[in-house]
């Protein structure tokens, strides 16, 4: 049940974000909700889960809007990984850790992204790429701010808890 849950909100997240936040946006830039669920449950329940969300958070990202499989799935992989390896090491439940985690993997999300684009694109502004970047991660670490502790909440729900084999 857990599993279908987090698919339903990874989904949720997608229309909310490919619908919604285009309207809230900064010079283009938008919010990126489901790299904040990512992180958010990589933080929470380890590195593994946290790349398994990244895999499937970036293959909806690219089979909608990619003209490759890939190109976003490798980042959201890289951020959920990292953002779960030192998951036994903070304070996972606390807001202040889970911004600390979006600021940097936000950061590094972004930078992967861009560093994808140039070798892709082979031209990029870096004044623009710079300035999308930091947009970004700050529109990330806001909603961070005020999403964090119901993702907690949703984390401890019974219907959330994950099924042990051995007890």
């Amino acid at each position: 049940m857990r599993n279908v849950l987090i698919a339903l909100l990874f989904i949720l997240a997608f229309v909310i974000q490919s619908t919604l936040f285009r309207f809230i946006g900064i010079y283009g830039i938008k919010p990126d909700l489901m790299l904040i669920l990512v992180i958010s449950f990589a933080l929470l329940d380890g590195g593994i889960e946290g790349a398994i969300l990244g895999l499937f958070a970036g293959f909806l990202q690219d089979v909608f809007f990619s003209p490759g499989i890939g190109m976003t799935m490798i980042p959201y992989f890289i951020s959920g990984l990292f953002a779960g390896y030192y998951n036994n090491h903070v304070f996972r439940e606390k807001t202040l850790t889970a911004f600390v985690f979006t600021l940097l993997y936000s950061l590094l999300f972004n930078l992967t992204m861009t560093l994808e684009i140039l070798i892709v694109k082979h031209s990029i502004s870096v004044i623009a790429s710079i300035q999308n970047i930091l947009i970004s991660t700050l529109f990330n670490c806001a909603i961070t701010l005020f999403l964090y502790r119901y993702i907690v909440r949703l984390s401890h729900a019974r219907l959330m808890k994950k099924n042990r084999i051995l007890r």
